[in-house]
């Protein structure tokens, strides 16, 4: 029945509607004579038809009549009467048929009105009737009239309800009988008339609609077909519509039909089991028709079952055997063609899945994994159904996981890896698909030792997915969504939501792995359940689509995105907690301890791959959720989420968990790269913050960590933005050292000196040297609690030089912050006080500057005074505070009145426990402010109308305060733009313009400017008499500088600058040159004189805000381009006394006490270096290289931020602007040559003297700079400096003064700069010993070389030094001395033993490099170098004696004369390393085992022994030390190529090192002597096949300088063509398979690094194609039979080797159609990134993936 709205909607033609206007009564009365001719038993049929056509057509109008209701009282009766008097008939033809259809239809189309309600009765009755003998057309109309009426009226029970089941329970027991019948039966039936057929006969054994075919003809000679219909109770179109009725009535009845409703259940189970036989199905007629309508009056009786199973559990439950059989046997018979049928069992197996019953399914689990089993083959089933089912199949798995043998679990996992990585899935399944291999760990561990399985390869295997995972969303999801935000497209719409089946599938946001939608099946209504299966039903199955699906970019959204790598990251936890926790050796120990249990590398690899793409993924963070605006880029959120605070410690916690060498393998590869992210994403922090805070990885990545950044200080002082994360980084240090002290007291104390000595000595050439200090000052302030004895005790040698360093930094000229912070720096030295007392009158400045500085600085003085007063002796402290008493006292009485009261509250106290003394102490004079003014000064005359005389305001106050103002950064804009304008009103108020144009163009045009006399450069200038006025106008020039260098007036300022600067050029042009320049008159000038904007200038230059540069050198260019137009050239300009007195100021800058002056001297002659004229430049060269050399020699050792490295540039640009002219500039004439050879004489005469000066900075760059000289002048440096040798007359050698005798700088100076000149080629310098004072300065070297320290310490001059830089300046000058030829041997001696025999590594160095210098000026004699290593080589006997000092000795030996040794030595090497290795070896496992014994007694002393590498233990560096040996020895034959390989990588086997192995790059070298050999042990068969030698292998391939290694694999291509095919001597698949996958890997490997090779090799590439195009080579992967996770790389590495030979061989069409399988494989997919992405190389292994 329909509802009245509906039945208006479909009735009415268009001409009954125009009767209906005209006379509605009438009409009405005309539709109840038609339903009178329908009740007419004489009428003929046809004519009822037309009547009955006619009703129906003006349905809408009859239905909306008044009179309907009267109308429906006839309509009824008469249509009841019809369809139940008259028979039924089965010809589809016929009017009769036709008729009863037409009734039936408008009985559906009836609206429920109350009318109507009087008849349900009579209409159900009579449907039930007609259920058992009418046809099927009409029965399924009966069926919909049965469901409305009892929706819409719900009638009581009747016993024909019973009858109705009845009769149902009867079709389903009678359907096995005509199964057979069903699909042999013909669809259509030849005969030859109509009227002879014996249609009862016929319709006993017709199901479907079966076509008679007649001998007539019709009139176009067609022959005349019927259509037969079946009986309703042997419809399967019937049958199938039936389940639906049979719900409705439980709904309705349900006490009075649940034991009829509970013997459904055996035919049920009966119907679904129903198949077709084998036969039958291949027999050639068979209609695939009938078999989907018999399946669909199946799945919707499997429907109607899962409606009731709950209900009727225990009777399903008897039967579930059956139940499995026929869920399995429809999906497996389902035609792939009908989708929705499919989909239709997925739903029904869903609900059914829900119950207990899901147990019954564990044992055909085999098929329900199979993929062709559950989704068919069918595409368009594939892609409607696949959610669905893959959700289905979840939940399954997902609560039979404890049931599911091994060989189940691996299938899973295997089927759910090729979901994560199926990028046409939506993101929510997935995440549901890792949620389900995360659930599956536990089970996989618990199986693995039931079944005795390997666990790791297939935990290992679903890591691999993860991680890969990581790369598809570092790689392309994360660069797809910041492209979508980014797009006015993107960025309109809504965030893209992930599709689903109808709704059937989405897994975000459980706890479990099951679909939301299917958590909330269970929860449906059995209406709602039949409505879903009715409308899948209804709905025409999908048109098959040909080509791509959509492009999964436009599906991704960040929610979905982060819920992913939320996942993926708990994934990765529980999977390495599953690896870690296995038994080692039946161990019970390392059962318990996770941490017990070390990674293969092979593992190691994969973990530092996980590092790298979850670090990049977790950037999905950054990222907004929220929908974008049109065009506006997306966004991180302000603040950082708890969710992502959560997901972070969640994936620190996955390497905490971890053996203790594993993670010090992980984080020692890959420390660079997490720092590189944390600076890129500030929140991946709380990863390096947790494992700090976690006690077995923090003092591991404390100190992987700290040795990073120890190595990269030095771009803490120029770097900004890496300065300030390094500092960061630094504070989680020192703040883990307060959470653990146990553990990382003793991780920082081998760093500590370094960290300091470092801190101090780059602060000293540092351009930004304030964050060396801030980096102390966090240390200091962490370790300073008073808690940290042990680092105290370690901190006590550095205290006097870092307190006398401090202190004189603190009392120096500098910024005030950092004054501040040195101040604080010296009061907070972490030692105790008692430490401190020898050093007490250090601290007395800083405590004074402390109480005179900040509020922070108050409260830490008087914190460190009152620490004194009440620990320290009254006399005692007074002493110490004598010096400094007055200002500490006056400090003291000035804080009371401070107005933090805190603080006053202190001082108040201090100054009571120094009773008495506080007062006696205060006996100094009050300093007072005296004026020395008469006048008020400069003022500004205002003239009031009240007022005869005028008032004058005094201006000096006014312009100091703007002037204040601007320099401030604090200032508000306002005030600045205000004092900028006082400023300009004065600037311009002082210029007088009394002159007109035309005077002073006429005067400005003068010829005497361009040809008359200029004022001699050092003429005596007039200067204003009025100082202060003269004061006043500087501060307001100086003012218009700092104004033009603030950003919002810089625009403003500029101009009014540039023409105050040219005005005061103007006049200074005119007093020194043109008509009045030469007289007298000038010295008796009015008006302000020009030099006071030199003053402004030089004051600007040597600000300590060097911003202010900048327009400080824009004004010189401004002066010198006025001059230049007014004085005709450039030349002419620099003539006048104003630049000389320019440049006198400038450079003066330089001998300045602070270094900002100084640096700003530097910039100053660098800006005077290219703007000034040649011959002024040459004239002044000499001045501004003294001031440079004065400036480097005076800021050595001092904060200079820059300066020194600003003069050495200054300095080069200097000398090689004067050396010679610039191309661009004519040849000299001889005037200005003259000029600049002396020029060139004097600065060579000055480098020439410092070349003994004992400040190494000045020492240093005369050797530079002399050498710069020599190259631009085309000289040899002996030609420079030969004509002042005599200015070294005195020094080269010492003449005048013995070097002991002088002090320890200038001892080195003077050797240094001797080993200079004696190394002058050719030859400048000579030593003659038959000369007294060099044999004296040879003796001293001499002595200086072989005395030990302990007599060279007695001596004065040495006392509390280091000796060692005075040792190698002496060593060098000897090693130059290897001409004098009865010494030689001796020197030798002298260099050999105490050099290079050294225990001192720097001494060793330097040894070397003497030996090598004085090898290649001498060869020795080689009996006595052979006297000298006999005893070194004596010692080779034993291993032991081979130590970290004895090895480097022999490496140096060995490059010095390598031809002295043999064979014999290398395979002593070899025992000898062979032993220390298993000496490594053997402590390492000793470790271990002691360790994990202590671990389960909580033993942190003993546990402690694992957070060493391995790699940083002595054994292991020693063995990395002699392998350094061999590359260096011509002897060592390629017999050793085996021997080390082997020996080398059975060690890092046995100690589980790989990624982080010192040895290989020692082992390259000397492999790179013999690649062909190293090449044919690696390709041997049984060497390839283990997994070590083929990552070493790749190795070999990717490293950079492997070029040898390449030629040669290139060179082995039988080989690996061999190894492709299969054509191997090695037995088992395995190993074969093995063999095939590294030699695919390799020869990809190869493409990548020469891509023109493979065009050649066209049987290689055959080999390759003959294994693509194998169906078992692709169904072994599809399968996921091989658990190794390299091994899914194979096919895509395959494909890209034949698509890199089609790039060369574009004809080769077959083979790119054999190429397109790749897109039709479902397999786990990998993202490919050949441009640069990340792989193993960037750790030196090539590991898995390519």
């Amino acid at each position: 029945m329909a509802t009245p709205g509906a039945a208006a909607q479909s009735g009415g033609g268009s001409g009954g509607a125009a009767l209906a206007a005209a006379d509605p009564a009438g009409q009405m009365a005309t539709y109840r004579s038609y339903v009178a001719l329908l009740a007419d038993t004489n009428a003929k049929d046809e004519n009822k038809l037309k009547a009955a056509q006619e009703i129906s057509d003006n349905f809408e109008f009859i239905v909306n009549h008044a009179a309907f209701p009267q109308f429906l009282d006839l309509f009824v009766k008469t249509c009841l009467k019809l369809l139940l008097e008259d028979s039924p008939c089965f010809i589809a033809e016929y009017n009769v048929q036709q008729l009863r259809k037409l009734v039936l239809d408008m009985l559906h189309r009836t609206p429920a009105v109350d009318a109507l309600r009087q008849y349900t009765r009579s209409i159900i009755n009579a449907m039930f009737k007609l259920l058992e003998i009418d046809n099927e057309e009409n029965v399924l109309v009966c069926l919909r009239i049965i469901i409305e009426m009892h929706k819409q009226f719900r009638p009581a029970h009747t016993p024909e309800i019973q009858q109705f089941l009845t009769f149902v329970k009867s079709i389903y027991k009678e359907l096995p009988n005509h199964l057979n019948k069903v699909f042999e039966r013909p669809q259509s039936v030849p005969v030859s008339d109509i009227n002879e057929v014996n249609l009862s006969a016929l319709l006993c054994e017709t199901y479907t609609i079966t076509t008679l075919h007649t001998e007539r003809r019709n009139a176009e000679g067609n022959a005349v077909t019927f259509n037969l219909l079946p009986k309703a109770v042997l419809s399967l179109k019937v049958v199938a519509e039936l389940p639906i009725i049979v719900v409705l009535m439980y709904q309705l009845y349900k006490q009075n039909v649940h034991q009829d409703v509970a013997e459904f259940i055996p035919l049920i189970m009966v119907t679904i089991t129903l198949q077709p036989s084998q036969q039958i199905r291949s027999a050639p007629n068979f209609n695939r028709e009938i078999l989907v309508d018999f399946m669909a009056a199946q799945i919707k009786t499997l429907s109607f079952l899962a409606y009731i199973i709950k209900i009727y559990q225990d009777p399903v439950s008897q039967h579930s055997v059956s139940l499995v059989r026929g869920v399995l046997g429809l999906l497996m018979l389902c035609p792939p063609e009908v989708a929705h049928l499919r989909k239709e069992i997925l739903i029904a197996a869903r609900y059914i899945l829900q119950t207990d019953l899901r147990l019954k399914f564990v044992p055909y689990m085999e098929k329900l994994l199979d993929e062709t089993v559950l989704l068919g083959v069918g595409w368009t089933a594939n892609e409607s159904c696949r959610t669905l089912a893959y959700t289905t199949l979840a939940d399954l798995i997902h609560h039979v996981r404890q049931h599911l043998p091994l060989n189940h679990l691996t299938t899973a996992v295997h089927l759910f890896s090729k979901n994560v990585h199926d990028e046409s899935q939506p993101t929510t399944i997935q995440t549901m698909s890792c949620k389900l291999l995360l659930n599956l760990v536990d089970c996989i561990r618990t199986r693995t030792e039931m079944e005795n399985g390997d666990r790791h390869a297939l935990l290992m295997r679903m890591l691999e997915v993860f991680v890969q995972k990581f790369k598809t969303i570092a790689q392309t999801q994360i660069p797809a969504l910041i492209a979508k935000s980014g797009s006015a497209e993107g960025g309109a719409g809504s965030s893209a939501t992930s599709p689903s089946a109808d709704g059937d599938g989405s897994a975000a946001g459980t706890d479990t792995p099951t679909a939301d939608a299917a958590a909330a099946t269970a929860e449906l209504s059995a209406a709602e359940l039949m409505a879903e299966l009715a409308a899948i039903s209804e709905r025409p199955p999908a048109p098959a689509r040909i080509g791509l699906t959509t492009s999964p970019a436009t599906t991704y959204s960040v929610v979905d995105c982060r819920n992913l790598v939320k996942t993926l990251i708990c994934g990765v936890k529980t999977i390495t907690w599953g690896c870690a926790s296995c038994k080692v050796g039946g161990d019970a120990v390392s059962a318990q301890k996770p941490q017990s249990r070390q990674f293969s590398p092979a593992e190691t690899l994969v973990f530092i791959r996980l590092v790298h793409w979850a670090l990049l993924a977790l950037d999905i963070y950054t990222l907004n959720g929220q929908p974008a605006a049109a065009g506006r880029q997306t966004l991180p959120p302000p603040g950082r989420s708890r969710e992502e605070k959560e997901v972070l410690e969640h994936f620190a916690g996955v390497f905490a968990m971890m053996h203790p060498a594993t993670f010090q393998e992980i984080f020692s590869t890959t420390i660079g790269y997490m720092v590189d992210r944390i600076n890129k994403n500030s929140a991946l922090q709380i990863v390096a913050n947790s494992f700090l805070a976690n006690a077995p990885t923090s003092p591991i990545f404390a100190t992987i960590l700290v040795e990073y950044l120890l190595n990269r200080m030095a771009e803490m002082g120029s770097n900004q933005e890496r300065s300030s994360l390094y500092l960061k980084l630094f504070k989680l240090i020192f703040g883990s050292v307060t959470i653990l002290p146990h553990d990382n007291e003793q991780m920082l104390k081998p760093y500590l000196h370094q960290i300091v000595n470092k801190s101090m000595e780059l602060a000293m050439t540092a351009r930004e040297p304030y964050n060396y200090f801030l980096l102390l000052r966090a240390l200091f302030r962490s370790i300073g609690g008073g808690s940290h004895d042990l680092l105290y005790q370690e901190f006590l040698p550095l205290l006097p030089n870092l307190l006398q360093g401090l202190n004189s930094l603190q009392s120096g000229l500098h910024k005030q912050h950092m004054k501040d912070l040195f101040v604080e720096l010296c009061l907070t030295v972490p030692v105790r006080l008692s430490s401190l007392l020898p050093y007490l009158p250090m601290l007395m400045d800083p405590l004074v500057s402390a109480l005179n500085g900040s509020q922070t600085l108050v409260s830490q003085g008087l914190r460190t005074l009152e620490l004194c007063v009440d620990n320290l002796q009254p006399d005692f402290l007074y002493e110490h505070i004598q010096p400094v008493r007055a200002e500490l006292m006056q400090a003291l009485w000035r804080t009371i009145r401070n107005p933090t009261d805190q603080i006053a509250h202190n001082a108040f106290r201090v100054l009571g426990k120094f009773g008495g003394g506080n007062r006696r102490m205060m006996v100094e004079p009050q300093t007072l402010q005296y004026n020395e003014r008469e006048t008020p000064g400069p003022c500004v005359t205002i003239q009031f109308q009240e007022t005869r005389q005028p008032v004058a305001l005094p201006i000096d106050k006014a312009i100091e305060t703007a002037y204040a103002t601007l320099k401030s950064s604090t200032s508000d804009p306002y005030y600045r733009r205000q004092s900028w304008k006082l400023i300009r009103a004065f600037l311009v108020a002082s210029i007088s313009l009394d002159d007109d144009r035309d005077s002073m163009y006429k005067l400005l045009s003068h010829p005497s400017f361009h040809t008359g006399d200029v004022l001699p450069a050092h003429s005596a200038l007039s200067r204003f008499p009025d100082a202060a006025l003269r004061a006043v106008h500087q501060t307001a020039l100086t003012a218009m500088f700092i104004a033009a260098a603030v950003r919002e007036l810089r625009d403003e300022v500029t101009r009014t600058m540039i023409c105050v600067v040219n005005h005061y050029t103007l006049v200074a042009c005119v007093q020194q040159a043109g008509p009045f320049g030469a007289s007298a008159r000038q010295l008796k000038l009015q008006g302000m004189d020009p030099l006071v904007l030199v003053d402004a200038l030089a004051y600007i230059m040597g600000h300590e805000e060097k911003e202010l540069c900048k327009p400080g050198r824009v004004a010189i260019q401004v002066m010198l381009g006025t001059a230049t137009t007014v004085m005709g050239s450039l030349e002419r300009a620099c003539q006048l006394p104003l630049m000389e007195n320019l440049s006198e100021r400038l450079y003066g800058l330089c001998y300045e006490r602070a270094w900002y002056s100084k640096l700003g001297g530097c910039e100053a002659i660098g800006a005077l270096t290219s703007f000034m004229a040649p011959r002024w430049l040459l004239e002044r060269q000499y001045v501004f290289v003294r001031a440079l050399l004065f400036v480097m020699t005076d800021l050595s050792g001092e904060v200079s931020s820059g300066a020194v490295d600003k003069a050495r540039q200054n300095m080069d640009r200097l000398l090689t602007t004067c050396a010679v002219p610039a191309a661009d500039q004519p040849a000299d004439s001889a005037e200005l040559a003259a000029v600049r050879a002396k020029s060139q004489h004097d600065v060579t005469n000055e480098l020439v003297r410092q070349l003994t000066s004992p400040n190494s900075t000045a020492r240093e760059q005369a050797m530079h700079s002399l050498e710069l000289l020599a190259g631009l002048l085309g000289r040899s440096t002996s030609e420079l400096i030969g004509p002042h040798k005599e200015t070294l007359a005195d020094m080269v050698p010492p003449k005048k003064h013995l070097v002991r005798q002088q002090p320890a700088n200038a001892q080195i100076g003077i050797m240094d700069g001797n080993t200079f000149c004696y190394s002058l080629q050719p030859r400048l310098f000579t030593i003659d010993l038959n000369i007294s004072e060099h044999k004296v300065f040879f003796s001293e070297l001499f002595s200086l070389c072989e005395a030990d320290d302990a007599s060279l310490l007695k001596l004065p001059c040495y006392k509390s030094i280091n000796l060692t830089s005075i040792r190698q300046s002496a060593l060098r000058c000897l090693a130059e001395c290897y001409y004098i030829p009865n010494y030689r041997d001796k020197i030798f001696s002298v260099l050999y033993n105490r050099a290079l025999n050294s225990s001192n590594a720097e001494l060793q160095e330097c040894g070397f490099q003497c030996m090598q210098k004085f090898i290649a000026g001498a060869q020795p004699d080689m009996e006595v170098v052979h006297q000298e290593m006999r005893p070194l080589l004596l010692k080779l006997g034993d291993h032991r004696s081979l130590n970290l000092t004895v090895v480097p000795r022999l490496s140096y030996l060995t490059r010095l004369f390598p031809n002295t040794f043999k064979e014999k030595l290398c395979e002593q090497l070899v025992q000898h390393l062979r032993k220390w290795m298993e000496t490594a070896i053997q402590n390492r496992n000793g470790q271990t085992a002691v360790a994990a014994a202590a671990a389960a007694g909580e033993d942190k002393e003993k546990t402690a022994s694992l957070r060493t590498a391995p790699t940083a233990t002595p054994e292991y560096q020693i063995c990395t030390a002699i392998l350094g040996i061999f590359p260096q020895i011509p002897a060592a034959s390629s017999r050793f190529v085996e021997l080390l390989i082997r020996l080398v990588l059975t060690t890092e086997s046995q100690l589980c090192v790989d990624a982080g192995s010192t040895m290989r790059a020692p082992l390259l070298k000397f492999l790179a002597r013999y690649p062909q050999e190293t090449i044919d042990f690696l390709l041997t068969e049984n060497v390839l096949k283990e997994a070590q030698n083929s990552r070493f292998l790749k190795y070999l391939i990717q490293h950079e300088d492997g070029q040898c290694f390449r030629d040669m694999v290139q060179a082995s291509v039988d080989r690996l063509t061999t190894m492709v095919s299969g054509a191997v001597s090695v037995q088992t698949e395995k190993e074969k398979s093995e063999l095939q996958y590294q030699a695919v890997h390799v020869v990809y490997l190869l493409t990548k690094h020469d891509d023109q090779w493979l065009a050649g090799q066209r049987r290689l590439v055959e080999a390759h194609q003959l294994v693509w195009c194998s169906d078992a080579y692709h169904e072994q992967h599809q399968r996921g039979e091989r658990t190794e996770a390299g091994h899914w790389q194979q096919p895509r590495l395959l494909a890209r080797i034949l698509l890199r030979y089609f790039i060369h061989h574009p004809d080769n069409v077959h083979l790119l159609l054999q190429l397109v399988r790749a897109l039709t494989s479902r397999s786990v997919r990998v993202v490919v990134d050949d441009g640069g992405g990340w792989t193993e190389e960037h750790y030196s292994h090539p590991g898995q993936s390519a």
